[in-house]
């Protein structure tokens, strides 16, 4: 069970202390909306290794930048980035139908022309065996945040007995005309001592906590479900993780000159 205890291991380098971070990680509400917030759980569920990733991001940045603790920050944990050259790595293989690769090759160039480069939010099912198979495209989101469809997810997960494999599927646009509101673009040179990349070539913890939330309806209704996301970055780089014991890099694809994904 995560406590503050738990994170002394790490050292103080830049911005923010080992008990700022702890008390932003502990915090019930979101001091400017009120609205409750999920770190409680994010925290008490992932591992430590897990924990430590996160805290090593939020160490070169200021506590004042999150609305945890400052009501008028414009930042919460959520949008902590977090590099993917940081991530553990885990291994498992993954298929696709030709479908659903043509699917993922089409949205490919949207994400880099002004005024389609948004979020894009799918589920992707395998069913009675390791191919994943069929796709469910959700409401397009927008330049930095999507909204899954949990009630169809959820669903799915109860009533499919034939499933055996979702993955949470989303793109990250490239920044064009309009400048997004992240802490990489407000604070680059803290976030690249951390290796943290340009807006759109990093998860963040929005994107492992939506996944926990799929493990967590795996787990409710009894399912012996594969649960993972995968998130197409505007690079061409398709990344595909796990939180189910950690956060874990599963695997880690690229569209190719002949627009063919490659390992």
């Amino acid at each position: 069970m995560y406590n503050r205890c738990r994170l002394t291991g790490l050292k103080e380098r830049f911005c923010m202390t080992i008990e700022q971070i702890a008390d932003i990680m502990e915090a019930p509400k979101n001091l400017k909306t009120g609205e409750n917030m999920p770190n409680r759980y994010l925290f008490h569920t992932l591992d430590l290794d897990s924990v430590d990733l996160i805290a090593r991001v939020m160490e070169v940045l200021p506590a004042k930048a999150f609305q945890e603790l400052n009501a008028d920050a414009d930042f919460e944990i959520v949008n902590v980035p977090l590099p993917i050259s940081s991530l553990p790595k885990g291994e498992s293989d993954i298929k696709f139908s030709k479908e659903i690769e043509n699917e993922i090759k089409s949205l490919l160039p949207l994400l880099s022309t002004d005024g389609t480069n948004l979020e894009y939010p799918y589920a992707f099912l395998g069913e009675n065996g390791d191919v994943l198979s069929k796709m469910y495209k959700m409401e397009v989101g927008e330049s930095e945040s999507c909204a899954y469809d949990w009630d169809w997810i959820e669903n799915e997960i109860a009533t499919n007995e034939s499933l055996t494999d979702i993955a949470l599927f989303h793109t990250h646009p490239k920044e064009i005309s309009t400048p997004h509101k992240t802490l990489y673009n407000k604070y680059p040179m803290e976030c690249k001592k951390v290796g943290v990349e340009a807006d759109g070539l990093n998860l963040s913890v929005s994107d492992i906590y939506a996944n926990m939330y799929l493990d967590y309806l795996a787990l409710k209704y009894g399912r012996e479900v594969k649960t993972h996301s995968l998130v197409l970055m505007h690079d061409g780089k398709l990344i595909n993780f796990s939180t189910y014991i950690g956060i874990k890099l599963l695997s880690e694809f690229i569209l190719n000159k002949e627009n063919k994904l490659e390992i």
